[in-house]
């Protein structure tokens, strides 16, 4: 194990720092230190995502929708609102994915010219009805697109033209990204979704 752990020190090309664990000292490659605290500044700045809404993601025009992260307290909350007001299984699954994307809105944005080399911040414009950006799932966005809503659930259905799978798919990416917020969730193992 020492020679292990030697090898990897050296291969590294890295100093050694001491550690304590417990009452022993561990000798551990700083550079890998290094690459775990970077790893958790990341997670620790990443607090607001921006998630293509599927059926609007392809160019020329890419709408998303920017989401914060929440807290488990508002999370817990969602839960049981949706538990104690569904009976059915599917349904509340169906609004439990709904509601979180309605608390952890901020705004929605479009991007009418993809480049790759600009940043989050810098490629998303904010989505705007008579110069007012639209900041969630509300009517505004409905009239924007030109639908019939009066709730923001009714909203976020209509967002994705009541297709139910549509808004699974899209709350398994936000869920991916709040589990780690350093991750791209616009991207899949085949390439960009």
């Amino acid at each position: 194990m020492e020679d292990r752990e030697q090898l990897g020190a050296e291969a590294l090309g890295a100093q050694t720092a001491s550690l304590t664990e417990g009452d022993e000292l561990v000798n551990t490659p700083q550079s890998l230190l290094d690459v775990l605290q970077q790893r958790r500044k990341e997670q620790q700045e990443h607090t607001e995502v921006y998630i293509s809404i599927s059926g609007y993601d392809k160019p020329p025009i890419i709408l998303a929708a920017c989401y914060r992260l929440l807290e488990g307290k508002e999370i817990d909350e969602i839960g049981r609102k949706v538990t104690s007001g569904t009976k059915d299984r599917w349904q509340r699954q169906v609004f439990a994915a709904i509601d979180t994307f309605i608390a952890a809105c901020t705004g929605f944005y479009y991007d009418d010219e993809p480049d790759k080399t600009l940043s989050e911040e810098e490629r998303w414009k904010p989505l705007t009805l008579n110069g007012v950006h639209v900041n969630g799932y509300t009517t505004e966005l409905a009239r924007a697109l030109q639908f019939e809503a009066s709730t923001a659930r009714e909203v976020a259905f209509g967002l994705f033209a009541g297709n139910d799978v549509a808004i699974m798919q899209h709350n398994v990416r936000l869920s991916l990204w709040m589990g780690d917020t350093s991750r791209d969730v616009n991207q899949d193992f085949l390439g960009e979704v």
